[in-house]
């Protein structure tokens, strides 16, 4: 079955509203955390992801990864990326790949968030 749907600018203005409003509730949530400490929302959220796949931590290597699109990212990520970078400048003898990394992995992020709000779209 083939469904045909059809957006109107209506709808679409709804949806922006909707999401502004998700937006303005988590803010409201974590602005007591991010204005004590920069970086505490996204380490909650590390911590949510920690405590969801808890059962994982028995058999896998699990690292809970959190970045905000704006760049705030979580310790253990930052640390992770961190070790990664050093290891490839070992590697290649390039003393900038740590930086390089965390470019690539934030515009991976922005290029990933960019996709799911056009997906959201109809193509017609």
């Amino acid at each position: 079955m083939s469904y045909n749907y059809h957006i109107t600018r209506t709808s679409i203005i709804i949806i922006i509203i909707i999401i502004i409003i998700i937006i303005i509730i988590n803010v409201i949530i974590n602005i007591d955390a991010t204005s004590a400490q920069a970086g505490s929302a996204t380490n909650n959220t590390a911590n949510s992801k920690t405590d969801k796949y808890a059962d994982l931590i028995a058999t896998h290597v699990f690292m809970p990864i959190a970045a905000e699109t704006a760049g705030s990212w979580n310790q253990e990520a930052i640390d992770a990326i961190e070790d990664i970078g050093r290891r490839i400048s070992v590697i290649t003898e390039e003393p900038l790949e740590t930086i390089h990394l965390f470019q690539l992995v934030s515009v991976a992020i922005q290029r990933g968030n960019a996709v799911s709000f056009m997906s959201t779209f109809d193509g017609d």
